[in-house]
């Protein structure tokens, strides 16, 4: 079986100390999931993304990531996540973490054939 290499593009900008974007690309990406891969089937995609960092004690950020799959399928995701500090004491520190995602796929049914168990 051969194996494809993924090639990528990655860019970032920080303004302001406070202020990130960035963007990367991948074709035949590593984000492919698992069964995809399984059944003969990658998928391009390009992720962007915006980030607040408020100060050490907390930042949020904001992605947006469509993918195409060889099979015709395509799939945006998008999230929030964030870091927020709510205790500080000498000896121990306390965050709140938040990561919320969603994903929309294009095809409502998957137009590969699962390949019979060997």
């Amino acid at each position: 079986m051969a194996r494809a290499r993924a090639a990528g593009w990655r860019w970032t900008m920080t303004w302001m100390t406070r202020w990130r974007i960035g963007a990367s690309a991948a074709m035949r990406s590593t984000a492919t999931p698992l069964q995809a891969l399984l059944n003969g089937v990658y998928a391009n995609n390009v992720r962007v993304y915006g980030r607040w960092r408020a100060s050490e004690a907390g930042e949020w950020m904001l992605t947006v990531a469509p993918s195409h799959f060889s099979d015709g399928n395509d799939r945006l995701e998008g999230g929030i996540s964030g870091v927020q500090r709510v205790y500080t004491a000498p000896h121990l520190k306390a965050d709140l973490l938040v990561d919320l995602w969603s994903s929309r796929t294009a095809a409502p049914t998957c137009r590969t054939t699962a390949r019979a168990p060997t």
